[in-house]
């Protein structure tokens, strides 16, 4: 959302000339954004494959988008001022804080988006929409607020106060998870917590014992879990 909807708030609270400036810089950088994103897309399809092998695919995708965003972002970071300056040398002028800013924060971006990946292959989508409006929704808030006041900067500043913030959320979600074994937000089932208590005389199913007649629910990212839920 936040790729589309920035240029137009960047448009509504500056003048043209400021949205030229940010544009250009939004358009230079959002290549890189395109890595982590495309990566990410290949995980979920590898996770949903098989997610035994999810933590070392997630490792793997780590490595390849941290190899692939090293030298543009460094080419970028040394030489920006020239790629900018083909443009015109009022954008060299203004579009390197821009693009700076968004250099950075395309490692946060890389995060969130395998995060967010990880939480698709494992079903728990309820809390990677929550990040993703936790982000777009503070990233567009603050820039509405700061584009007068600070000028085509305060796009990405207030883009990579989202991307902290989804990082802050995802540090809080996976220390509740390893400090109290309570997974943010999950749903008792997929948490492995008991639907209902059951009694000591009623007899564990194993796999040579039937099931009785649930209704099943079938998740589509792992075929080999069923959660039964009793009528």
């Amino acid at each position: 959302m936040i790729p589309n909807v920035m240029p137009i708030i960047v448009a509504a609270r500056g003048s043209a000339e400021e949205n030229a400036y940010f544009y250009i810089a939004w358009r230079i950088s959002g290549v890189l954004f395109g890595i982590s994103a495309s990566v990410s897309g290949c995980l979920l399809a590898e996770g949903a494959h098989d997610s035994r092998q999810l933590m070392g695919q997630v490792r793997q995708s780590a490595v390849l988008i941290s190899a692939l965003l090293v030298c543009p972002v460094a080419f970028l970071i040394f030489l920006g001022h020239r790629v900018l300056a083909l443009f015109g040398a009022t954008y060299a002028a203004h579009s390197y804080i821009p693009l700076l800013l968004f250099l950075v924060v395309a490692a946060p971006d890389a995060v969130t988006n395998i995060y967010v990946t990880v939480l698709r292959v494992k079903g728990e989508h309820h809390i990677g929409v929550i990040v993703n409006l936790l982000m777009s929704v503070s990233a567009i808030v603050l820039a509405w607020m700061l584009l007068p006041r600070m000028g085509v900067a305060a796009a990405g500043w207030s883009w990579a106060a989202g991307q902290m913030i989804g990082v802050l959320f995802m540090g809080f979600a996976m220390g509740a998870r390893v400090f109290s074994g309570f997974s943010l937000l999950r749903h008792p089932i997929r948490a492995g917590l008991p639907a209902r208590r059951r009694s000591r005389d009623t007899p564990m199913h194993t796999e040579s014992t039937p099931l009785p007649h649930p209704r099943l629910r079938w998740n589509p990212l792992d075929v080999r879990r069923w959660a039964c839920w009793p009528s």
